[in-house]
Parts: C-alpha cells; sequence; structure tokens
C-alpha cells in the first residue's frame, strides 16, 4: 500500500471549500462565493480541547469558572484539491457537520495536504 493509499484509508469524512472571489462592478470591486469543491473525501483532526485552569472562589459556595476551551483543527485531503489561504470550509462525518470561517495557508505534501482551520460554528 503506498502512503498516499495509507493515509487516505483514514478519510472519515467529506468537506466542501467556498472561496470569496473579487469581480469588477463597473467602478466597484465587489466579492462573491466560489464553490471551489464539494464533498471531497477529507479527516478531520482537533488537538488541544482542554478546559484551563480553575479560577477563584467566590463566597462560600466555592463557584468555578473555566477559561475558554483551546482547541484547534486541521483538514487533511489530497494534494490536486486548491485550497487557498482563507477559504470558508465545510465538514461532514462522524453524525456531525463543522463549518470553519477561514483555512490557513496548506502545507501540500506529495501524499496529502494540511490546512489550519478556525471553527465559526459546529452545525449538528
Amino acid at each position: 500500500m503506498s502512503v498516499r493509499a495509507a493515509i487516505e484509508s483514514l478519510y472519515d469524512c467529506t468537506a466542501t471549500a467556498v472561496a470569496r472571489r473579487p469581480y469588477r462592478d463597473g467602478n466597484v470591486t465587489r466579492f462573491r462565493e466560489e464553490v471551489l469543491f464539494s464533498d471531497v473525501p477529507c479527516r478531520l483532526s482537533f488537538s488541544g480541547a482542554s478546559a484551563q485552569s480553575l479560577s477563584g472562589l467566590e463566597s462560600a459556595r466555592e463557584s468555578a469558572s473555566w477559561d475558554e476551551a483551546r482547541q484547534s483543527a486541521k483538514l487533511f485531503l489530497a494534494p490536486e484539491w486548491e485550497l487557498p489561504a482563507g477559504s470558508i470550509v465545510t465538514v461532514t462525518g462522524r453524525g456531525r457537520m463543522w463549518e470553519f470561517s477561514r483555512s490557513g495557508q496548506p502545507a501540500v505534501y506529495e501524499s496529502h495536504q494540511e490546512a489550519a482551520l478556525a471553527l465559526r460554528r459546529e452545525l449538528a
């Protein structure tokens, strides 16, 4: 089995990517959304999902407040798909759907590419 086939055997989601492209409308530059690809097999990886330290005590009840959990997401997909930085990406799989507001500049390898994602919202 090739390295690429081994990586692709882990793909358990699909991704759709949209980019905002500029166009001229007379003397004005406007933007429109353009679908780059749809329902492409991929893998979504999360890391760093841990709550931060407990902070302070309030009166005798000892109520706790937690800092926001910090988490990063990374998308893995085949290297031939164009995914420019700043793309909006929707990932479906594992019984859920996530929408990411922007992708980072992907690292493209012979077997796959990896792009960091900023979570916009979990849809389901």
